[in-house]
């Protein structure tokens, strides 16, 4: 039924949510680790998996073309908020991951690092600090 959130399978090794929309569609509402797909990707559904779980096939409307892991220090709660705060007034999508660790899903010139120095988060490095998935271009 149109509405429903269901479980997706959005890679090999990773299942989200997605949103079943009108006809054969879903919107992905997660920000995978992995794979082709990102937050707010409109796909096609592919087939049912042998445990249930939708597989997706083509994306058909892309919201976000870039996404990015996070890392940032304590105290994790406060920097947490802190940085959904920036990054959502920039029109990204913010997951939290892990203690310290969230997923942004945002625009290919968006850059996360440039974003938390605005707010004093400091971060060491680039390459310590954040992955850009370029398969989503």
């Amino acid at each position: 039924m149109s509405g429903d959130v269901i479980r997706v399978r959005l890679s090999h090794g990773e299942t989200g949510w997605g949103k079943r929309l009108s006809g054969n569609r879903i919107r992905v509402e997660n920000i995978p680790f992995e794979g082709k797909f990102n937050y707010g990707d409109v796909v096609e559904i592919a087939s049912t998996d042998k445990w249930g779980l939708v597989q997706l096939g083509r994306v058909l409307q892309r919201k976000f073309s870039g996404r990015s892991i996070v890392r940032y220090p304590a105290p994790f709660e406060k920097n947490y908020r802190t940085l959904v705060r920036a990054f959502e007034a920039e029109d990204v999508a913010c997951e939290g991951a892990t203690e310290g660790m969230m997923m942004v899903a945002h625009k290919t010139s968006f850059d996360p690092i440039a974003i938390a120095k605005t707010v004093g988060i400091v971060v060491r490095s680039r390459a310590d600090n954040i992955r850009r998935s370029d398969m989503l271009n």
